[in-house]
């Protein structure tokens, strides 16, 4: 029987900003309530709990998808909630972040903002007078990487701190810096692959190697698949677009030896080798992005073969579907 009584932790006069403002056994509980949260909406059993409460939508950039998760979970849960999409909020530019945080925190009992810049998003929080949750930036994107390891522990037998992760791709891009956070908070076995100038800022992996020794994880950095794949139990990847048209061709020729295909998830050695990655993935050609990567390169599928993607060993529509789940667990842990 499935109890109706989820057991959350309350993140009350907190933010949910990055992840590492948060402690290992606070991130296990984030994924235990979201984990709760999913099995009581497939067993009809979900309750309400943010009632009465008002929610602020703010998105700087336009996202459908993420759009859709938050609006669905705080719907799911009884806010009121009121969206804005970009130019509407007053939060970019030269706007004050003390005048719009104050006055948002008298208006709203929580802001879920999408695309603003960290630091702005930062100084957001310490003048607003309600909780401010990060969907997304271009630094971070703690509720995706959060989507990420919720599907990681409902596949797994085993705990996180027997797991080995490997990402391929851009090391700057704000999936592998949240990411390589989260598994080091956690404990995993972490390497990153890309190029060598697409390694992650140094900065961040002195943190993160301090956080591993505290875990008992390890985080190691490639520029080989064959040798960053050996013994993985996760390959994860992601898109390559970028909104600079000038750069983008150079950019993915730059990626394109870091493609996963079903040969290099074999080069693991793990018949239970899974991939994950973050939609939208170029596979068609009904965009002009997705044309001009065909034609470049002859192959189907961009960032992922196209075999590997339609395959079983592919995550990533649970990874998507895990979003709705976390993005609740987070509003419910700041709000109920």
């Amino acid at each position: 029987m499935v109890s109706n009584a989820p057991q959350i932790m309350t993140f009350r006069n907190r933010h949910f900003l990055k992840l590492l403002d948060f402690a290992p056994a606070e991130i296990e509980c984030l994924l235990d309530t979201a984990l709760t949260l999913k099995r009581l909406r497939a067993a009809r059993h979900e309750q309400e709990t943010l009632t009465g409460r008002k929610v602020g939508l703010l998105f700087h950039q336009s996202r459908p998808e993420v759009r859709w998760t938050s609006e669905l979970a705080l719907a799911a849960q009884g806010a009121s909630l009121h969206y804005y999409g970009p130019g509407e909020s007053a939060l970019q530019g030269d706007d004050s972040q003390t005048c719009s945080g104050k006055l948002l925190g008298r208006l709203f009992d929580g802001i879920a903002v999408f695309g603003l810049a960290q630091e702005k998003l930062e100084e957001l929080a310490r003048h607003a007078g309600c909780a401010v949750c990060n969907l997304g930036n271009s630094t971070f994107q703690p509720v995706g990487v959060l989507a990420d390891l919720l599907t990681v522990k409902e596949v797994s037998s085993r705990p996180f701190h027997e797991l080995s992760f490997t990402f391929l791709g851009d090391g700057r891009s704000p999936i592998a810096q949240s990411l390589m956070v989260a598994v080091s908070k956690l404990g995993i076995d972490f390497r990153f692959c890309g190029p060598k100038d697409m390694q992650p800022e140094e900065t961040l992996v002195e943190t993160c190697n301090a956080l591993s020794s505290e875990t008992g994880g390890q985080l190691r950095l490639f520029t080989d698949p064959k040798e960053a794949v050996q013994g993985a139990d996760f390959i994860s990847s992601h898109s390559w677009y970028s909104e600079d048209k000038k750069s983008w061709e150079k950019r993915v020729k730059k990626l394109f030896p870091y493609r996963v295909t079903q040969d290099l998830l074999a080069e693991s050695g793990n018949a239970r080798c899974f991939l994950l990655h973050r939609l939208p993935a170029v596979l068609d050609e009904d965009s002009e992005y997705g044309a001009r990567c065909r034609k470049m390169f002859e192959v189907d599928g961009l960032e992922v073969s196209r075999d590997l993607f339609d395959s079983i060993s592919n995550l990533s529509f649970d990874q998507a579907e895990n979003q709705l789940h976390c993005c609740k667990a987070v509003m419910v842990s700041l709000l109920a």
